[in-house]
């Protein structure tokens, strides 16, 4: 296919299928993938994330985590809602895909990968996978990958409890619902590796936290972890509302 023919095939279909922005809802200019430009800039982006003690690390002191971060300040209604919205609910993995390159773009000048094995996408219930269609944490995952070149450990950790949402819970009640949610399926996969775990969301962390604790229980490792987006609460400074 020649350039013109593509750019052609693409301008219609732009045209039937209009590509818009999924934070304004603004069409989509040419070289803008799924968040416009204007609205990209002013996303809220998890100050120093890349710095040692930052709002995530704090969150796993007291397990074997060398270093953690987050993209975005996630809060109800804000922008990061909206991308988080679209990648869970929207059937559109497509922008995990492209915010794991993006996240492992800003991190990997600092070492955030270094002497990192393999990515361990927080798992979701066989239940959960089947109606959604894909693990929005492996699509994020899957960006990271294509950057770093790390390889993913899809299946060395299996969720065998279906537990409900933890959104409308207390910290203390997201503790209970996550407890012994998660099995290793491939041990051997794991043992003596750096790994880094993957999550769109972290709230309180007691997701992630249940899952270290079933490793870790199991084989000798360290952990890293990344997620997209850090629940607003965690940081003293105004967060952005779009």
């Amino acid at each position: 296919m020649t350039d013109c023919l593509r750019r052609f095939l693409h301008n219609v279909l732009d045209y039937v299928f209009p590509r818009r922005c999924v934070v304004c809802r603004n069409s989509l200019a040419d070289g803008e993938q799924y968040v416009c430009n204007a609205c990209y800039v002013n996303l809220p982006f998890v100050p120093d994330m890349e710095k040692e003690g930052n709002p995530v690390e704090k969150l796993f002191w007291s397990y074997p985590v060398v270093r953690a971060g987050s993209l975005l300040i996630f809060q109800s209604g804000n922008a990061t809602q909206k991308i988080v919205h679209s990648l869970k609910y929207g059937n559109k993995p497509e922008i995990g895909i492209h915010f794991g390159r993006i996240m492992a773009h800003s991190l990997e000048p600092f070492g955030f990968f270094k002497d990192i094995d393999a990515i361990l996408p927080l798992p979701l219930s066989a239940k959960r996978q089947k109606h959604r269609g894909y693990n929005q944490s492996e699509m994020l995952a899957r960006g990271i990958s294509d950057v770093t070149s790390l390889p993913i450990l899809g299946d060395a950790v299996v969720r065998v409890i279906d537990n409900p949402s933890q959104t409308q819970l207390s910290a203390l009640q997201r503790l209970g619902n996550v407890r012994d949610i998660f099995e290793i399926s491939q041990p051997g996969s794991l043992m003596g590796k750096h790994i880094l775990v993957v999550d769109d969301v972290i709230t309180t962390g007691a997701t992630v936290r249940s899952l270290l604790e079933t490793v870790s229980k199991q084989v000798n490792l360290q952990f890293s972890v990344l997620s997209l987006a850090l629940a607003g609460h965690h940081f003293a400074i105004p967060t952005q509302e779009t």
